[in-house]
């Protein structure tokens, strides 16, 4: 890495049993996913995954977005976005960043609405080949859903026999939106091992437990969803690379998990600034069940630009319904120039 920052007076031994403990914490409750925002190329939004992410790059800023279709062979196919910036901040001789992040997503028939808005930061401390990152993140989300095709049961219609909408029902009054705050963090480290550069980071989300009933009356409470991150890159020789991740979600009992590997080829040098081509797969499922997608990815980096597409093929018994038409997802990751100072060494005959 390029960083050049002070160390803490905080012996490192002390920062990494923090660290451990904070994991420990975090997954010693019940064991990923709710309602938040699933993307098969998590790693092209990183401040999704964790707050610590937040400038977690050798670079001076970059901007990072995702778009995500699936199940297109229903009447309203599932649609999320998500747009991310971030860049280091100098302080005090000590490396911050900040950044912000932006979802948004639609899903069911009834056109659920979810669009989200953070502020993240993040402060990074390095000692001899470790890198650790401590990040916050404060958002604002609001959530809302088209009623017009809202049925209860006590509006079928048994003359019919189908349910009528302009039937009266008993049932209590339901808002139509929803606006709530959110606050997640989180912790990671980075350390070199020869040809290998593994990272971890460890994040909670909703740690404020908003309040997300329509119901009037109401306190259903958001729980607390867990996110654990393992991947790294482990260069094969001077020109080819593989990165091997894994992801684990877990809300209350409902979980999750992604991994897989990609392997980068780079490109001889040419007029179009081509530098690497990727390819890889990933599987995702739940914790101890059965897969339910394999995940085709490829992409390659052009000049500063990543770009990657991938698809996913499903794998359950919702292909009777889907017609094996899978998920599509674009990333699209352009990082800014790396402007620090380079220290370079100077040969002195006099020495």
């Amino acid at each position: 890495m390029k960083y050049s920052i002070k160390k803490y007076n905080i012996p490192d031994r002390n920062i990494f049993l923090i660290i451990i403990s904070f994991f420990c914490i975090c997954f010693h409750t019940n064991s990923v996913f709710s309602q938040d925002v699933q993307f098969s190329q998590y790693y092209a939004s990183p401040l999704l995954i964790n707050p610590a992410y937040t400038g977690d790059h050798d670079r001076n800023w970059q901007f990072m977005n995702n778009f995500r279709t699936e199940w297109k062979s229903t009447i309203n196919p599932f649609i999320s976005t998500s747009l991310g910036y971030d860049q280091q901040v100098y302080l005090f001789e000590k490396r911050f960043s900040v950044g912000i992040a932006y979802v948004y997503d639609k899903s069911g028939t009834y056109m659920l609405t979810r669009n989200k808005i953070y502020l993240s930061g993040a402060y990074h401390h390095e000692v001899p080949d470790f890198i650790y990152n401590l990040g916050l993140q404060i958002g604002v989300v609001s959530e809302k859903y088209n009623s017009d095709n809202l049925t209860f049961p006590d509006q079928y219609d048994i003359s019919l026999g189908q349910f009528n909408s302009n039937l009266p029902t008993n049932e209590e009054k339901l808002y139509e939106s929803l606006l709530y705050p959110d606050i997640n963090i989180g912790l990671s480290i980075r350390k070199r091992i020869g040809r290998f550069i593994p990272n971890a980071g460890i994040s909670v989300h909703h740690i404020n437990k908003p309040k997300i009933s329509f119901q009037a009356g109401k306190k259903n409470q958001l729980p607390y969803s867990k996110l654990f991150h393992l991947g790294g890159i482990f260069h094969l020789t001077k020109k080819i690379y593989l990165e091997p991740d894994l992801l684990i979600l877990s809300q209350i009992k409902s979980n999750s998990m992604i991994f897989g590997t990609k392997a980068a080829i780079a490109i001889p040098k040419n007029l179009y600034e081509l530098k690497n081509f990727f390819i890889g797969s990933y599987f995702r499922m739940g914790v101890n069940t059965e897969t339910n997608a394999l995940i085709f990815n490829t992409g390659f980096v052009f000049y500063d630009l990543i770009v990657g597409i991938s698809y996913d093929y499903n794998l359950t018994s919702l292909n009777n319904v889907t017609y094996n038409r899978g998920s599509l997802e674009l990333s699209i990751i352009y990082k800014g120039q790396n402007t620090d100072l380079m220290k370079v060494t100077l040969p002195c005959d006099r020495y």
